[in-house]
């Protein structure tokens, strides 16, 4: 390349220390090479096709290999450990036996509960069903019985008011009969008074005594009357004059119906008259006084039937009502049940979990407890493991988020090796950090992980993780292992952040598909996650653009001359970037010797032309901390 040739625009470069003249040289020379037009490319120059391709960006960051799930596994219940059926390295399958717990609490507890359990649903089928067998069977006996009394009670009300109605019937007959007298009467007086009444009808009576003339000649006659001056008296009748007793009588007519009539025997003779102790006689009613006694009495014994039987109907009601299905009794014994079944249904957990079984197939890695130790209950915890590293995307055109710390310089400068020095260019180191497995707890029986499903958990950096997604593609590679590559995918992104000495990371969870059985858990592991894609779009070499602010440029090649042609870039992948406008397919575009940029460096950015490598000047050239570029 001649010295005269025309200088289309000129960059200002800021110097670098001890590197000022150096890179004042190199800035001519790529701008006489890059914004030139010739008839002839230089020898040196490397030709790219603009062609349709996929451009992806991806971001980095390292972690450590762990299970994807690991159970630190005990006993949910306390005990006395009588079995251990694992050993540290066995494999398990998930509902294989671990180590059982002495069980004699727990089945006495559930033999107690279910025993309570059957009661209580005892007691709820009787109630449900008016009591119990031998309830229900005294209740019908005595039904029984109330019911024959009952028909009893009302056989006698029947005859009873048929009693009343032919009593009323004679009454209305002797009405109309003007109340006839009936027969019969009754009389009282003391004893061995020598007289006494006897009925005849409703107005007479008659009445006797007995006389002893004591052999003298003795008349007698009865005095009667409603009062104590009786008031009438009978005929007077000779008695005899004999020594012996004589029986005397005489009959009273006139006298008025239902009456008491008060009446003395009274003996004459010679030594005087004697008057005999009173006593009392009563007239027959009229027939229609007896027929209103009769109804009076027959009603009131059709009354006691009729209470009667309702007494017995009331007996009956309550042995019926004993024999009911209360509603509210049957809801309490319902309540009682599944009080019950609770209690049964927790005795029987606990005795189940006196054994402890797999929650999950894998490698048994600890057992902590022997036989005859007693452990407390506390429940089983499934986790996956958690690392933390730095992410290791790289900035600056000479990287893309690889853990290199360049690519040697081709160009002007020959080739340089990464070295120790350091600039704008250099790429992020790999990322480091503190990692760590899910372990047991120290109160668990056993842990076991999976170790057939392994994933790794990286913290990438806060400038990164808003372009991650649950499901984006993966890529991992292992320094143990450096022919190893692994795919993945992103299985979760924290949500929260994590912090070491300033440095502000998010954990990103990705899955290894289908590793080799030669990764194993623990090993370190550099990830790259594919965050944004653009497909069937034009594309060139990141190295094939220069970029100047907002301004990008390329040298398209044609009919031998070189021209510096303005594109609009699109997404900037790892090593390619997409071309929105300015060339077309098919066209050959020169990638510059040296660019220089006043854009800063991005994470993932393309990777720069001649001058880049690693820091300083490594091998001869110049390292990529010199001359860095955009896009």
């Amino acid at each position: 390349m001649k010295i005269g040739e025309k200088i289309i625009r000129r960059r200002t470069l800021v110097g670098y220390g001890a590197l000022g003249i150096a890179v004042a040289v190199v800035a001519t020379f790529g701008l006489e090479s890059i914004y030139g037009t010739s008839s002839a490319s230089s020898a040196t120059a490397r030709t790219v096709t603009v062609q349709r391709g996929t451009v992806q960006s991806s971001v980095s960051a390292s972690g450590n290999v762990s299970p994807a799930t690991s159970d630190s596994v005990n006993f949910q219940t306390s005990g006395t450990l009588t079995a251990v059926d694992v050993t540290a390295g066995q494999q398990v399958t998930a509902g294989q036996v671990l180590g059982t717990l002495d069980p004699t609490d727990a089945q006495v507890s559930l033999a107690s509960a279910q025993a309570a359990l059957s009661a209580a649903e005892y007691t709820l089928s009787s109630a449900e069903q008016g009591g119990t067998a031998a309830q229900l069977k005294q209740n019908q006996a005595t039904t029984m019985s109330a019911q024959n009394q009952l028909t009893s009670d009302e056989e006698q009300l029947t005859t009873d008011e048929t009693n009343l109605t032919n009593a009323q019937n004679q009454l209305v007959t002797d009405e109309a009969l003007g109340c006839p007298g009936s027969s019969g009467s009754t009389s009282s007086g003391a004893s061995g008074s020598g007289a006494s009444g006897t009925g005849g009808s409703d107005t007479a009576v008659s009445l006797s005594g007995t006389v002893n003339p004591g052999g003298v000649d003795t008349t007698y006659h009865f005095e009667y009357g409603t009062t104590t001056a009786y008031g009438s008296t009978t005929p007077s009748v000779d008695a005899g004059s004999g020594s012996s007793n004589v029986s005397v009588n005489a009959t009273v007519t006139g006298l008025t119906p239902d009456t008491t009539y008060l009446y003395a025997l009274v003996t004459v003779n010679a030594q005087g008259t004697s008057v005999g102790v009173a006593e009392t006689v009563k007239t027959a009613p009229s027939a229609c006084v007896v027929d209103q006694q009769t109804i009076t009495t027959d009603q009131q014994t059709v009354a006691k039937d009729k209470a009667t039987i309702s007494a017995q109907q009331t007996s009956m009601a309550a042995t019926t009502a004993g024999e009911a299905v209360v509603a509210s009794t049957v809801a309490q014994d319902q309540a009682q049940v599944l009080q019950d079944q609770n209690t049964v249904r927790a005795d029987q957990k606990a005795v189940n979990e006196t054994t402890l079984t797999a929650p999950i197939s894998g490698t048994v890695t600890a057992v902590n407890d022997t036989v005859g130790e007693t452990v407390s209950g506390g429940g089983s915890s499934a986790s996956g493991s958690s690392s933390t590293g730095s992410a290791s995307s790289g900035s600056g055109s000479s990287s893309s988020g690889s853990s290199s710390s360049g690519s040697s310089g081709s160009g002007f400068s020959g080739s340089g090796s990464a070295s120790s020095g350091s600039g704008s260019s250099s790429s992020g180191s790999s990322g480091s950090g503190s990692s760590s497995s899910g372990s047991s707890s120290s109160s668990a029986f056993v842990t076991i992980e999976d170790v057939g499903s392994l994933e790794v958990v990286a913290g990438f950096a806060e400038a990164d993780i808003a372009k991650m997604a649950v499901g984006e593609t993966a890529a991992a590679t292992l320094p143990a292992l450096p022919s190893t590559n692994v795919t993945g995918t992103v299985a979760a992104v924290s949500p929260t952040s994590t912090v070491v000495s300033n440095v502000v990371t998010y954990d990103v969870t990705i899955v290894l598909q289908n590793p080799p059985s030669t990764v194993k858990v623990g090993m370190t592991a550099d990830v790259s996650v594919v965050v944004q894609t653009a497909s069937n779009t034009l594309e060139l070499p990141s190295a094939a653009i220069t970029t100047t602010g907002p301004i990008s440029t390329v040298t398209v090649l044609s009919n031998g001359k070189s021209t510096v042609t303005r594109v609009t870039t699109g997404l900037v992948g790892d090593s390619t970037t997409q071309i929105l406008s300015g060339v077309k397919v098919g066209q050959v575009v020169s990638e510059p010797v040296a660019s220089v940029s006043a854009a800063s460096t991005t994470s993932g950015g393309p990777t720069g032309g001649g001058l880049t490598g690693g820091g300083g000047f490594g091998g001869g050239g110049f390292g990529g901390g010199g001359f860095p570029r955009g896009g």
